[in-house]
């Protein structure tokens, strides 16, 4: 849990760099869970969780590691990204002083349940990277085109992959089959979230 008096911006310091590099690729990181609060009043202005499955190589930041001067010389920690992270990853309990409801909360985190059984990272962190590629297209309803436009961005999170295009295909339909995109026909898709 991290929690401050401020909202968070996309960067939260964490721990080792390579401990959360390995964990990535164990499919053993735990989740997050992000809260604001207000001293003065006693309220709790927004708590939500990451699941710990969203946590990829290209939301985690390497820092610079400490000084000769620092008592933990040598240490290099991170960061995570959680701008990098797309959106419906962020699941509110309470959200802007409001708690959201139980069956809310639930149905949030079953919708992106599915990314819990993916056991290889690299697949992962397309997946995710997609979604948040989906995130800044501003309209509910898109096309291919759209998400071509991020082709260089993808290409440069997953240098390994030389075929970008045919991969975001791919992982539209992957998402459509896990029911967070619908399908129109001729290269057409819908937001269900």
């Amino acid at each position: 849990m991290k929690a401050q008096q401020r909202d968070f911006r996309d960067k939260v310091m964490d721990g080792a760099y390579r401990t959360m590099l390995s964990a990535i690729k164990n499919n053993d990181t735990p989740n997050l869970s992000l809260m604001v609060y207000d001293k003065h009043s006693w309220f709790l202005d927004n708590l939500f969780f990451i699941p710990g499955y969203f946590f990829t190589l290209s939301s985690i930041e390497k820092r610079n590691s400490l000084a000769a001067t620092a008592m933990r010389y040598g240490f290099t920690g991170c960061y995570i990204n959680i701008g990098a992270i797309p959106k419906i990853a962020h699941i509110y309990v309470i959200r802007d002083r409001e708690p959201q409801s139980r069956k809310f909360v639930v149905s949030s985190w079953n919708k992106v349940r599915f990314m819990g059984d993916v056991r290889d990272y690299r697949a992962r962190g397309w997946a995710s990277d997609v979604l948040k590629s989906i995130d800044n297209i501003p309209q509910k309803e898109f096309n291919l085109a759209d998400c071509y436009k991020f082709e260089t961005e993808l290409s440069g999170l997953h240098p390994e992959n030389n075929n970008v295009k045919p991969k975001i295909r791919q992982q539209l339909q992957v998402l459509r089959d896990k029911g967070l995109l619908e399908f129109l026909g001729h290269g057409e898709y819908r937001k269900k979230y």
